[in-house]
């Protein structure tokens, strides 16, 4: 199968530069996974991956030309009755266009006076179904979405007057499968006007998850394809797996876990998961009424008890909210009372991204507020290295914060700064998040 594998990967001319340096090899942690055949330094780019498909999300939001993915201009209904919007007739006739209109018209879509949200809702999957026979054979090996009832087969049905094959059914539910468990989001336009869309990337695809990935990625738009460049966020020696992540990295491991089984369908077993402190971050931990830490004596058990580290209460696991752990992200402490340190953080990260920003820009700010936005950013980057995310994004975007803040510090008058740092946090957002900044 890794064989098979590799052979249609390398075909796709996934490579950057003249050398293959990847390997589809079996994986420890689960399945299959990329190996990298040289070793790669910090902020180097690993691979490039274009999508076999690519479309909408099938959540709702607001709809774009399904042919330029143009959004925030007029849209009208095809005129040949698939019911997609376009936004022009030179889009509607399109070459991409013209096979899903076609597609659809086969399967003899309902009467409507207008575009139909629902086909839109349920394209990204139904484009599947016009994808080569060597592509269906990399949807095949992707992972995969335990779930059996997809929305958007639903959609389809609704909207659809005649009925799939069994062959074509079950392609189209293992694609919605597929593309629950593994597509990648990213976004198309300028400015704030974005189309959200998701894509199944094959080679990215095949990452495995961790939650201290040594990869992020990002996008260009190349010959109108939504190009990912996948590189390494820290020292990757030569034959190690490479890792991508699916869930929020600041969150607590009992979060982030409920998180992956909930969208994903798997418990992750990472060494961060597995190490109850989270590096030392204490990240999970419940404040005790004595101002020790409560944290879990097995961290990858839900059932586990939890025990203060200073007084040794034990606090079972039933005493705790986690039954339903997502419903704690909108609650500032448990259900006993107990806070978790979590919050904290969240607070920070909140203070970060609006102080100097919307209703207080930097210039309205007071020396202190300045002061304090450049300790809790700096606090930020330093838990982003604790956790061993290495040049993250989050990284990226908190060294962006804190050069502006060096910024407005440096047109204050009385105040001098050291240079240096200012020049290496400037080319540290610049590295990692792949823009020019002046």
């Amino acid at each position: 199968m890794c064989d098979e594998l590799n052979r249609i990967l390398k075909q796709r001319e996934l490579l950057f530069g003249n050398q293959q340096c990847w390997i589809i090899n079996k994986s420890n942690i689960s399945g299959s996974g990329v190996f990298t055949n040289k070793s790669y330094e910090t902020g180097e780019i690993i691979f490039r991956d274009t999508p076999i498909v690519i479309g909408p999300r099938s959540s709702v939001l607001p709809p774009a030309c399904v042919s330029c993915m143009k959004m925030g201009v007029p849209l009208i209904t095809c005129s040949k009755g698939c019911r997609l919007p376009v936004c022009n007739s030179e889009c509607e006739n399109t070459i991409s266009h013209e096979r899903e209109c076609r597609l659809l018209l086969e399967f003899s879509v309902k009467k409507g006076e207008f575009w139909s949200p629902l086909l839109y809702r349920a394209l990204t999957a139904l484009r599947c179904l016009l994808v080569s026979d060597e592509e269906k054979k990399l949807i095949k090996c992707l992972s995969a979405n335990k779930k059996t009832n997809h929305i958007e087969m639903l959609f389809l049905k609704k909207e659809l007057l005649k009925n799939f094959s069994d062959e074509e059914e079950q392609f189209l539910n293992l694609s919605c499968a597929v593309l629950s468990g593994t597509a990648f989001e990213t976004e198309l336009g300028e400015g704030k006007i974005k189309a959200s869309l998701r894509g199944l990337y094959p080679l990215a695809g095949m990452m495995n998850h961790s939650c201290v990935p040594n990869t992020q990625h990002y996008f260009l738009l190349e010959n109108n394809i939504q190009t990912m460049y996948v590189v390494a966020t820290c020292p990757i020696p030569e034959g190690m797996e490479l890792t991508t992540h699916y869930s929020y990295l600041f969150w607590p491991t009992i979060i982030r876990r409920h998180f992956l089984f909930a969208t994903k369908q798997f418990w992750c077993t990472c060494n961060r998961c597995g190490d109850p402190t989270e590096f030392d971050t204490n990240l999970s931990a419940l404040e005790c009424n004595c101002g020790g830490l409560i944290l879990p004596l097995c961290s990858i058990d839900m059932k586990s008890d939890w025990k203060c580290g200073s007084c040794d209460e034990v606090v079972p696991a039933s005493k705790l909210p986690f039954a339903k752990p997502l419903e704690v992200l909108n609650k500032s402490e448990t259900t006993s009372g107990y806070k978790m340190k979590y919050f904290s953080i969240i607070e920070k990260f909140e203070q970060v991204w609006s102080v100097g920003h919307k209703n207080t820009p930097y210039e309205a700010l007071t020396d202190e507020e300045l002061e304090n936005k450049e300790k809790i950013t700096k606090e930020l980057i330093a838990l982003n290295n604790s956790l061993k995310l290495g040049d993250s994004r989050i990284k990226g975007l908190l060294s962006l914060e804190l050069y502006d803040t060096f910024k407005e510090k440096i047109n204050r008058n009385n105040f001098i700064e050291d240079e240096e740092e200012i020049d290496w946090v400037r080319e540290n957002a610049k590295k990692i998040l792949n823009i020019a900044i002046e």
